[in-house]
């Protein structure tokens, strides 16, 4: 009896094993083994060029990390893609991001959730690209300094 118990119980360890890496979080966020897609690193680092960051809030935005642990940068734990973007610069006075927002972010296509507040983009309109990303379901761009017009 001792010996199927013995059995049983590996065999259940075993299952335990191979179920883990299909669990995770409920909300969909990175897992560290999966790591992000290449070409949507390369699109981050288009993006970050256009800006000037004076504060430093891309400063762990670089070539030779994995983009889905940089700050503002959430990737799903079955995909990898990045599902979530948030520049936002927690306060009116603050306003870190200045420059113009590269059209790379349309690469992003599972982007679902998208924060660029209190930013200072100074562009007379909402860049149309944003309309292109169809899986969006969340975007704030309250006091971010763009025009009034809504192109979409």
């Amino acid at each position: 009896m001792g010996g199927s118990s013995l059995q049983f119980l590996l065999t259940f360890i075993l299952l335990l094993l191979y179920m883990k890496p299909n669990t995770g979080n409920n909300l969909g966020l990175a897992d560290t083994h999966l790591g992000c897609k290449e070409y949507e690193r390369q699109a981050f680092l288009k993006i970050k060029q256009d800006l000037i960051d004076d504060y430093g809030l891309l400063s762990s935005w670089s070539s030779n990390q994995d983009c889905c642990k940089w700050s503002g940068v959430r990737c799903s734990n079955q995909t990898g893609h990045i599902i979530m973007l948030n520049l936002n610069a927690l306060s009116p006075c603050s306003r870190p991001l200045r420059g113009k927002l590269n059209a790379s972010l349309i690469k992003l296509k599972y982007l679902t959730y998208l924060d660029l507040r209190f930013n200072d983009f100074n562009q007379s309109q909402i860049p149309e690209f944003i309309a292109s990303l169809s899986n969006l379901r969340h975007l704030d761009l309250r006091s971010a300094n763009f025009g009034r017009n809504i192109p979409f």
